[in-house]
């Protein structure tokens, strides 16, 4: 007799699909944030604005701060072009300068002005970035060869109130003095112009309090060259004795002592007097006011 093999006992299988987790969550995630798909398209358009934005931003800062210190560049290197009344033989062997720098200065009027014409153009382009707030230090620096103390004060000041390395804050501090000292020089009254030394013997004293710090040697030197003006000459000796004191290697050591010398006795005995050239002049670069710091 032949087996009802019918569908009784096969039944259908109950093996439930794998399901792709990764997949499934998605499409919940798809379904929960449907009602609001517009104001989420806004939001990703808006965040990818911003982002291009401030990428393009920092491109520009970063290009800005590029032709800044280029800038700055080109105008320390005009000061330091030679001045000369010969002009210099040109060298076959040296290839093309390609700052484009002219050979020489007649004078150093003219080297300043060169600087300062430069340094203007950085400001009015670039004024914001540091390497503008860098250049107030070489503009100075320029406008003292000019005998423009005033300008020069301020342009000292504007780079202290920026800040920078502890270095070129010294730099700063002690072209203050150069400036006060300068405009010192060209007061016609007595009474102005001692009121002005007055005012620069404070800068170069603040220049470097600090007994063991850099360029002390250099504010002491500043300081009894001023009170030589001042027509205190016991206390001259003494500023100009300690830096052999206290700064035996110094650079400045033979101009100190030759200096005491020429105040009327040896170095260390505290003896003389005699005055000493102030800045000013045509070119204001050769007076201690101006070239102080490179061995005055």
């Amino acid at each position: 007799m032949a087996k009802n093999k019918g569908t009784f006992g096969k039944g259908k299988s109950t093996e439930v699909p794998e399901t792709d987790e990764f997949l499934s969550g998605m499409d919940k995630l798809g379904r929960a944030i449907k009602p609001y798909a517009g104001r989420l398209l806004v939001l990703v358009g808006v965040i990818a604005v911003v982002a291009v934005g401030l990428t393009t931003w920092n491109w520009w800062k970063e290009r800005k701060a590029g032709a800044a210190t280029s800038i700055l560049s080109q105008a320390v290197s005009l000061g330091r072009v030679q001045v000369t009344d010969v002009p210099p033989e040109p060298n076959p062997r040296m290839p093309p300068d390609p700052r484009q720098l002219p050979a020489y200065f007649k004078t150093r009027s003219d080297r300043a002005k060169a600087v300062i014409e430069t340094i203007d153009s950085l400001k009015g382009s670039y004024g914001s970035t540091s390497a503008s707030h860098a250049a107030d230090l070489v503009a100075a620096r320029a406008l003292l060869d000019l005998s423009r103390f005033s300008e020069a004060l301020d342009r000292y000041k504007s780079y202290l109130g920026h800040g920078g390395p502890d270095m070129l804050k010294l730099t700063a501090r002690e072209g203050v003095g150069y400036a006060l000292e300068g405009m010192a020089a060209a007061e016609e009254q007595v009474e102005a112009r001692q009121a002005g030394f007055k005012r620069a013997l404070a800068a170069f004293e603040s220049m470097q309090p600090n007994a063991e710090g850099p360029g002390r040697d250099e504010a002491l030197f500043h300081q009894a060259r001023i009170l030589v003006e001042l027509g205190q000459r016991d206390d001259a000796v003494t500023r100009f004795e300690q830096i052999l004191a206290d700064h035996p290697d110094s650079g400045l050591k033979q101009d100190v002592e030759l200096r005491l010398l020429a105040m009327g006795g040896s170095p260390g005995n505290g003896q003389g007097g005699g005055e000493q050239p102030a800045p000013g002049g045509d070119d204001g670069a050769d007076s201690d006011g101006a070239d102080g710091a490179d061995g005055d």
